[in-house]
Order: structure tokens, then sequence, then C-alpha cells
């Protein structure tokens, strides 16, 4: 074990990371030393990266604004309350614990801002880090080494070349592991996302001219390589031609060779061909279409996360979340998945009483409350009303509307023309 694995091993043990006063510290001193060397970091940025000058300024931007929020959002007075609530004759039931240590493996898309963010969170929870950053020709690897051995401490934060072999380190070790395919054994806790596709519908309902905005700028923002970019749009046929004018004028023609635009006739055909295409959830769906329409859409459609009429500008910044949270747009990690639950109750439970009883003297008293509440029968269902119309509904009484009104019309031409010469035959056959 090198020595600069077992100091971190030993800090976690030790619980080193985990009091209030040391994690703002730690954050301090990180948020400092990034203000100090924003504009190295910005130009280590631009030339690893084919990115602009303002897509590297948002990258910083939204890192930044993380540590200084997590900084910001310590409350001595809330953390007093909860730590003491016990010794107050408190149940605590939103105490956290930290997981020890977070190892990250940082995205190749937006590599400031995936060591950055999951780094934060993890402090902020109370852990020790470990960054594996390889030695390359990168200038930002090489930067953000300088910057951690100058405002860190060594003890509860390491920078690695590759994965240590100590397995005891990984026995209280989360991974982090941004890239596009994850290789951490099954053994370890990690926080990943597999492959998964991302799309976008465009409705005849949409406005389509900000879709069309909405769509090029997310394909082809960070050089088209963030994992929430739309791989594959699907655009109503009565404005797939709009659509394609108006990407158009925003991408001229790179906009056919970057993904993939088809053609659809209905809202159901749009979920057959989405969903006959991919047997996991979509990392995101956009539906830009009115709220009825993408009700239907998201209801039928799975995605780990939908969004209506827009495409959020800071989800495409960032590694994809990890599938075994909730997707958070920003920040992408937060300090709740590097800490378990662990609740602390003094109060005694609504059930302890009878069931104690039960349990200790066989009591007949409480045996017949327990079998009365079982035994009685439920309430009636409480279900509204079906007064609302649905989006099927609304689509059967369009449909009945137009039925009625042609039968009207109908019936109303073959008086008006055909109603004489039906009358005449009855007379004439009257007279006979």
């Amino acid at each position: 074990m090198t020595g600069q694995v077992q100091r971190v091993l030993s800090a976690v043990i030790d619980g080193r990371a985990q009091t209030p006063r040391y994690i703002q510290k730690q954050l301090a001193q990180l948020y400092d030393a990034l203000q100090k060397a924003k504009p190295a970091i910005h130009n280590a940025i631009r030339h690893d990266t084919e990115y602009s000058s303002a897509e590297a300024d948002s990258e910083i931007f939204l890192a930044m604004k993380v540590v200084k929020q997590q900084y910001e959002a310590f409350n001595w007075e809330e953390f007093l309350d909860q730590e003491y609530s016990l010794a107050h004759s408190k149940d605590n039931l939103s105490r956290r614990v930290p997981i020890g240590c977070v190892y990250i493996i940082p995205s190749q898309h937006n590599r400031f801002y995936s060591i950055i963010l999951p780094a934060c969170a993890a402090i902020a929870a109370g852990n020790c880090v470990m960054v594996e950053i390889s030695q390359t020709l990168l200038q930002l690897g090489a930067l953000l080494r300088k910057i951690f051995a100058a405002s860190m401490d060594r003890d509860t934060f390491a920078v690695v070349e590759s994965k240590p072999a100590d397995a005891d380190l990984f026995k209280h070790c989360i991974v982090v592991d941004g890239r596009a395919e994850s290789t951490s054994p099954a053994s370890f806790q990690v926080l990943s996302s597999p492959a998964s596709r991302t799309i976008a519908i465009v409705d005849r309902t949409s406005i389509v001219k900000k879709a069309a905005q909405d769509i090029v700028r997310a394909r082809f923002a960070f050089c088209g390589r963030s994992p929430y970019a739309p791989d594959l749009v699907l655009v109503n046929e009565f404005v797939f031609e709009e659509f394609c004018n108006a990407a158009a004028r925003h991408a001229t023609e790179r906009f056919g060779s970057k993904v993939s635009v088809h053609s659809i006739r209905s809202l159901d055909d749009a979920i057959d061909l989405v969903n006959s295409r991919s047997t996991t959830p979509l990392r995101a769906a956009y539906l830009f279409a009115v709220p009825p329409a993408a009700k239907y859409l998201s209801q039928f459609i799975y995605a780990r996360i939908s969004f209506t009429d827009h495409i959020p500008a800071d989800l495409l910044i960032g590694p994809p979340a990890p599938v075994t949270s909730p997707t958070s747009v920003h920040p992408r990690y937060t300090k709740e998945m590097f800490s378990t639950l662990s609740p602390q109750y003094i109060t005694q439970s609504s059930q302890h009483s009878i069931l104690s009883q039960l349990l200790d003297q066989d009591n007949r008293a409480a045996q017949a409350k327990i079998n009365a509440e079982i035994s009685a029968p439920l309430p009636p269902m409480n279900e509204p009303l079906g007064k609302a119309i649905g989006f099927f509904e609304q689509g059967l009484l369009t449909g009945g509307v137009v039925a009625i009104v042609s039968a009207v019309t109908g019936l109303a031409f073959m008086t008006k023309y055909a109603g004489p010469s039906v009358i005449q035959g009855v007379r004439y056959m009257i007279a006979s």
C-alpha cells in the first residue's frame, strides 16, 4: 500500500474529514485556489478541447458556483440542533453519515466540471477524496494537480495516476465513474451511467422555430460531445419542412450530418418508433408540444428525465447523471449521493405499546384490539368522478363532432337537392 493511499485510509478510519469546521475550511481553500487560477483554468480548457471561450466560461462558472453554494449552505444552528437532538430527547430522523472515501474517475467531456462537482459534494458530505488524473500532455490535469497539492489537506485529498490495487481502500469507498463505458468492478459501489439515447420530439402543436433553436444548440454546444445532446429527432410531418428550414438557419448544412431526423405521422407513431429502438430507459427526452400532448408522450416513453418545450443549457455541461439516483440537472452530483441515512430514534412507535404487551404477556385485550383492526373492512374507494377530458377523450370528442357535422351536412344536402324528387315520387305512388 502506497504512503498516499495509507494516509487517506487512515483518515477514513479516523473520521478526520467529518467535522463541520474542517469541511468548511477545505471548501473555502478550494474555492480560493480556483478563483486565483481561473484564467489559467480557462486557458487549459481551451487548449485541451475545441470549446469556445463562452463554453469554457460556462463550465468554470457552474463548477465554482457549486463550491460556493456548498460552503454557504452550511448552517451551524441546524447542525447543532441535529447533533444534540438525542440529548434533548428528540428524534434525529435526517441524520446522515459519510461513505468514507470517494474515488473519482472523471469524464472526458467537461473534465473540470467532472472533477470539481463530485469532489465538492464528497467533501461537503464529510468524505475523503481521491481523484484519478493520468499523466498526459493535457494542460488541465497538470494544473489541477498543482491546485489540489497547494490547497487541499493531503491526508484527506489525494490525486493518483491509476486506480490503487489496495482492496482495503475500496471497502470504505464509492467510485464515481464518469467514463462513457464504465469498467469499474461490480464489487465496488459505483456511480455511473450506462450508454443510452437522448431524443427530441417536435409535435405539430409546438413553436417550431424555438424547438429548432434549442435542439441545434444542444446538438452542437461543446463540440457536440454532451451526453445529453439529442441523437434522434422526430418531427411531425406537417411541420417537418418548417423545422428543417429553421434548423438550417441555425446550423447551416451541418445539422443533417450530426443528428438523425425522422418524420412522424402522429404522437403514437413517435412512441412506437422510440420504444422499438430502445430496450433501456432514454437518458433524456425533450418534448416540444402543448402540455397535454407532452404529458401523453412522457407517460408512454420510458426516459430517466423529460423536459417540455425546452432543453436546459446547464444539462449540457458535465457527465451523465448516475442511474442510482434521480437525475439532477445541476449540480449533477449532490452530497446526499455520498452519504447514507442513519436516523436516531428516542420516541417509541405507535405500535410499540400494544405489540410489546402481546409479545410479552400474550395479552388477550391486545389480541382482541389488533384482530378488530385488521378485521374491519376497507372504506370505499375515494375515486373522483371522471369529469376531466384527457388527451384520448379530446380526440374522441373531436372525431365525434366531425362525424356529426358531416352527417348533418349530408342530410341537409339530400333534403335540399333530392327532397323534391323523392316527394314527387311518393305522390305518384299514392296517386297510382
